[in-house]
């Protein structure tokens, strides 16, 4: 049966404890949740500067049918009959395949409309964004360059990116952009239309409230509340109407103001309340197991029993493992080191007279092995009988020596120099009779 832990196990233990704790703690009070769950892209469940919560919340205030798109984009529904769709790709950050690219494109013939930003954007629609001014965009000002019901009460983007539309054909309209390139294009494919950005960042918390970014993005929405081309049809006065109140965040409270000033409230009823799907499939947000346990605090509880167990295993297997053979050396120094570990054991312990001890009952031992008899309770009288069985004369002053080792174990508190002195005598008294002087190590013991 093992021991407990050892002192030294048990400390690499409690501080291996106190540095998962402290972890923990400073992960879950000192980071701010923004700086700790904040995605490097536009998503709708982000209310980092550069998430998109607030435009997501904007449309469901503004009474439009807003959901969260999870499923591979084979899933997407049709439009049917008068029935409006609008699916937006707000920065995807995983590369499509060809038959993802091959749905959205049916789903935008088949009426839809589809906005989608960036270089991963592009590539979703079939088309490769060049990149112009190095790797590093800076937030720039951008003018509408035609009107257009994209352009309508936004004459200025400000947006942040390097990325524009590459050689644009006849059907494709040029709406923002500035010498290096288009920012903002349209075009139609079949019955529907599809609105390309260069970047997220107008539709992002912080950019709805730069230049006229909230109005361009509302007109990019509204393409689909007449069900007619955004290039061939009138600004119609009929808005969606706003839902009911409820308590919005400072800056939401502000963004729905600006709406409210360049949309004004019309309680007319659409033909057909359009539905908005907010893509977050290409932002990793599948429906699956794994997928929801790393939204979760799951990983980081999963790590810190990891470490508690390394630790564990480190501690326990430091005396459970294999033994180890040693091969024994012919060099004198190594039963010399063994005396001196012994000693230094006996006097950190400050107990010499368990060493006195430990020699009478080793020379009792001897005795009764040459006598083969067994003295009662291994006093020295008896002790001295068993001697006389084999030696006819007692050596002298082993009496005494054998009175004084009972008197120092029974009284304990025994001076290294008087043990060192009962030991010497019983290892004297050992070799005159003849017994396994050996046994008992150098005189110098």
């Amino acid at each position: 049966m093992q021991a407990g832990l050892e002192p030294g196990d048990r400390k690499i233990l409690i501080v291996a404890g106190v540095v998962v704790l402290v972890a923990a703690f400073t992960t879950a009070f000192l980071i701010p949740p923004s700086a700790r769950f904040a995605p490097p892209f536009a998503s709708s469940y982000s209310a980092a500067s550069g998430g998109a919560k607030a435009a997501y919340l904007l449309l469901e205030k503004m009474g439009f049918h807003v959901e969260r798109w999870t499923a591979p984009p084979a899933d997407l529904p049709h439009p049917e009959g008068r029935r409006s769709m609008v699916l937006i790709l707000a920065s995807p950050v995983i590369l499509p395949s060809a038959e993802d690219g091959a749905a959205i494109q049916s789903f935008a013939a088949a009426g839809g409309v589809v906005i989608a930003t960036g270089w991963m954007g592009a590539q979703i629609l079939g088309v490769q964004a060049k990149t112009v001014g190095g790797k590093y965009a800076r937030t720039e000002s951008y003018g509408a360059e035609v009107p257009s019901p994209l352009t309508f009460g936004a004459p200025e983007l400000s947006m942040m990116s390097s990325a524009r539309f590459p050689a644009l054909g006849p059907a494709v309209e040029r709406v923002y952009g500035d010498k290096a390139g288009a920012t903002v294009v349209a075009y139609r494919v079949g019955r529907g239309e599809v609105v390309w950005w260069a970047s997220a960042s107008p539709l992002t918390n912080y950019g709805l409230t730069q230049a006229s970014n909230l109005v361009f993005f509302l007109n990019s929405v509204e393409l689909v509340t007449t069900g007619a081309s955004a290039f061939a049809r009138e600004r119609q006065p009929a808005r969606p109407q706003w839902g009911r109140s409820r308590t919005l965040s400072p800056m939401l409270a502000g963004v729905f103001a600006r709406a409210q000033r360049f949309h004004g409230l019309n309680a007319a009823a659409l033909p057909a309340a359009p539905l908005i799907l907010w893509d977050e499939y290409f932002h990793g947000d599948r429906k699956t197991l794994w997928g929801y346990l790393g939204a979760t605090p799951m990983p980081w509880a999963g790590l810190q029993i990891a470490l508690l167990l390394a630790a564990a295993l480190f501690t326990f297997g430091r005396r459970a493992g294999p033994l180890r053979s040693v091969e024994a050396s012919g060099d004198r120094l190594s039963p010399m080191e063994f005396v001196d570990a012994l000693g230094n054991l006996y006097r950190r312990k400050g107990s010499a007279s368990g060493a006195v001890q430990f020699a009478y009952q080793h020379f009792q031992f001897e005795v009764e092995s040459h006598a083969r008899a067994r003295s009662a309770g291994g006093k020295g009288e008896e002790l001295l009988g068993a001697v006389r069985t084999f030696r006819d004369r007692i050596p002298f002053g082993l009496q005494e020596t054998l009175l004084e080792c009972e008197r120092a174990v029974e009284a304990g508190g025994l001076p290294e120099r008087d043990a060192l002195r009962l030991i010497q005598r019983l290892h004297d008294g050992a070799a005159e009779l003849g017994l396994a002087e050996g046994d008992y190590g150098a005189r110098s013991i």
